[in-house]
Order: C-alpha cells, then structure tokens, then sequence
C-alpha cells in the first residue's frame, strides 16, 4: 500500500493522500498508508478508526470518486479526515476500493487550495489508481486469508500442529529457554460418544478459548489434533513453573465448571511439561519427554 501511496501522491501532486481498509461486517476504517507533503506524519494518525453510515458507502462504491471540499466535512464521521481543519486542506476526492462488490477501502487525496477546476481530470485519474489500489488489497486480504486457513485451527482459533512446529522450532533454533507443554483431554471419547460430536466441539472450542486466555502471546498455543494440545511458553526469567502450575490450576477449575450443568461425568484434562535445553535440544525429544508425563498424570 505504502508504494501505491507514494505513486498516487506524485501522480496527483497532492499534499495529502490516504488509503483506508475496512472491515466489510463492522464498516470501520482503518488507515493504511497516509502521506502528508510539509508536514510530519504523528503516531496517533495511524490509529484512527471510523464507522462509516451505509449511505457514505454505497456512495463510495458507487464506481465514481466523491468530489467535496472542508464546508462538506459535516457529512462524514469526525474521526474521517480529523486533521484536516488543523492543517488547513480545502479540496477533496475519495472513492471506494471495491472488489467483487465487496467494500475494501478508500483512497482519499487532498490540497491545499481550491482544485474544483481540475475536478473531471481528478477523478478520472482517481478511477485508475482507485482499481490498482483495490486489487492490491484484494490480494492482500486473500495471502492474509491462506495464512490464516494454513496456520490456523477452524474450531478454536489456535495455531495448528503445523504451525506450532514450525514457531517452537525457531525459538529453539534461537536458544529461547521455554518450556513445552503436552495436554489432552480425558475420557474425551465418552463424551463425544455419549452427548454426541456437538456436545465435543463445544467442549473443545471452549477449552481452546480458556487455553488462550492463561497463556496469552507470546506463548504459542496450539491445538494439534483431536482432543491434544501442545503448548511453547517461553521463560520469563522468574519462578515460571509456579506460575505455569497456578494458570494450570485456575484453567481445569474453570473448564470443569463449564460444564457442571451439561455434562454429568467430572471433566478434566491432563499435562506434562519438558525444557529446554534441560531435557532435550530436538522438538520432537521435547515433545516426547512431555507427553510421556502426561501419560503418568492420566494413568494416576
């Protein structure tokens, strides 16, 4: 976005250019790229974040560029353009980033005096750059969407067993001392058998979201198959196994009471952890010394 940007600034010589992403389901835009001529770009111009009414979108996907200048202003949210009066701008052309009728974006140029004279010349120019820009992001979004598909668990938004290995394997490659931790859960084929596979991918999409919430990033939390989760915490230079065993604790009372209602059998889980470099310098050893002590919990 950054190089479109920059091409779309020279082409136009404008002293303000910026494109926007949205999220088609929350209409929030989000500033991508903004390039501003004489003045510095500050941090809080990157955070700014706008819930566009269905009117403005349907006007910016309308296929033509929106020529207006800084009395029309009132017709967007103030978080639009929210620098424009302090900087002084007073002409305006925006236009939707579009792509198979969905709602991307918008790419908005601004000057700093009157160009209502250029205004067929502008948006022509507009339409060309506005059809690059939308079919950059469109395959952003589509790389974005493929990472996500091949690195991602559908069921409970955790990273994968692929992923998983590839990610603990550079922290080893890197000589980050962590710790590797095996879970799985018990008796999980009763359940799926007796309240049927429903009731089990409620159980496991919601003991995925528990997982997440007691080992937050960095740590690197993965479901790897079926009923089995492996996790990579890296150390933190304290008394991390006291803590590793509290957020352990914490998490199997929460996931037991989840389902005290529903589900009649005492649900649970088991553990076993390895470090590294104490136990091994493979992933795969790692792993192994781990699992073979989850193995001891579930047979205790």
């Amino acid at each position: 976005m950054n190089v479109i940007a920059e091409s779309a600034m020279r082409l136009f010589d404008s002293d303000l250019l910026m494109i926007r992403t949205t999220d088609e389901q929350e209409k929030v835009v989000k500033v991508k790229s903004i390039k501003l001529r004489h003045y510095p770009i500050e941090d809080n111009m990157w955070n700014i974040t706008t819930s566009l009414s269905s009117q403005i979108i349907d006007e910016l996907m309308s296929g033509e560029p929106i020529h207006f200048d800084s009395r029309d202003l009132s017709r967007f949210p103030s978080t639009f353009l929210p620098f424009v009066k302090t900087l002084g701008f007073e002409t305006f052309f925006a236009m939707g980033l579009v792509e198979s009728r969905q709602f991307l974006g918008t790419i908005i140029i601004g000057y700093k005096d009157n160009r209502s004279h250029m205004k067929k010349y502008y948006k022509d120019m507009l339409k060309i750059m506005a059809h690059y820009a939308s079919s950059a992001l469109a395959t952003f979004h589509y790389q974005q969407k493929l990472h996500y598909l091949a690195n991602v668990d559908g069921l409970t938004g955790l990273f994968n067993r692929r992923y998983f290995f590839e990610q603990a394997n550079v922290k080893i490659t890197s000589n980050c001392r962590g710790y590797i931790l095996v879970i799985d859960l018990n008796n999980f084929k009763l359940i799926n058998d007796k309240y049927g596979h429903v009731m089990g991918d409620q159980v496991i999409e919601t003991f995925g979201h528990l997982l997440q919430d007691h080992f937050p990033y960095p740590n690197i939390v993965s479901r790897v198959g079926g009923d089995e989760f492996y996790l990579f915490l890296p150390d933190t230079g304290g008394d991390d196994m006291s803590m590793i065993k509290r957020q352990i604790d914490s998490l199997q009372k929460q996931f037991t009471h989840r389902f005290l209602s529903t589900i009649s059998e005492p649900i649970s889980f088991s553990w076993g952890c390895s470090i590294f470099p104490d136990d091994g310098n493979d992933l795969d050893q790692l792993v192994s010394v781990a699992d073979m002590s989850m193995y001891r919990m579930k047979r205790t």
